[in-house]
């Protein structure tokens, strides 16, 4: 697939568009336009939109330069992109408004472990996953969910004790109803790629 050069409009935190042609960022997925998340303060914070300003910052006035990877099922180009020497979905989730899409690449495993440590952006408070957000919107569609989600409704619950442990709940689990959700997750393996151990008990 041929390079994709120009200058980029911002759509939302991870899709640009360059030349008429949507580009979906690899590797990455930032909070949704309409996403809130929880600041350290316990404060309610429009996280969805500081990722698109963002993402903004970084594209004005540049050129971007994208290398195709695949296409997704919205028909966009999904590719990485780089302004400069700067790759734009590192930069996201480097400065907390993006988590990595640990499925499909560990190439941000590194810098999403970085931000969380530093307590970048959102890391510093609470927030639900993009695709944790999109499934609690699904499932307010009865008619769509029963096709769309999958029978646990993301409702694995991650926390971080004050020993610096990363550690997943489900349901199941004896203190699932006392854990206070810090990342919410549809998938024992999410949780797992995304640093998380099971809890023992």
């Amino acid at each position: 697939m041929t390079e994709i050069v120009g200058f980029a409009a911002v759509v939302d935190g991870d899709t640009l568009r360059i030349n008429g042609l949507p580009v979906r960022l690899f590797g990455m997925d930032s909070f949704e336009a309409h996403q809130r998340c929880v600041s350290a303060g316990r404060e309610s914070t429009e996280c969805g939109q500081q990722a698109t300003i963002e993402l903004g910052r970084l594209v004005a006035g540049r050129e971007v330069r994208c290398t195709p990877r695949s296409a997704d099922s919205y028909n966009r180009t999904v590719a990485t992109c780089l302004v400069g020497s700067k790759d734009l979905a590192r930069e996201m989730i480097r400065r907390g408004l993006a988590v990595a899409l640990l499925q499909y690449s560990l190439d941000y495993l590194d810098v999403e472990r970085s931000a969380r440590e530093a307590r970048s952006g959102a890391y510093a408070g609470t927030f639900e996953t993009p695709s944790a957000y999109r499934a609690g919107r699904q499932a307010a569609q009865p008619s769509a969910r029963a096709a769309i989600l999958p029978s646990t409704q993301c409702q694995i619950r991650g926390n971080i004790n004050n020993r610096g442990e990363q550690i997943y709940h489900l349901p199941t689990n004896r203190d699932w109803a006392k854990v206070r959700a810090e990342q919410l997750f549809c998938s024992e393996e999410d949780a797992i790629r995304a640093g998380f151990r099971p809890a023992r008990n």
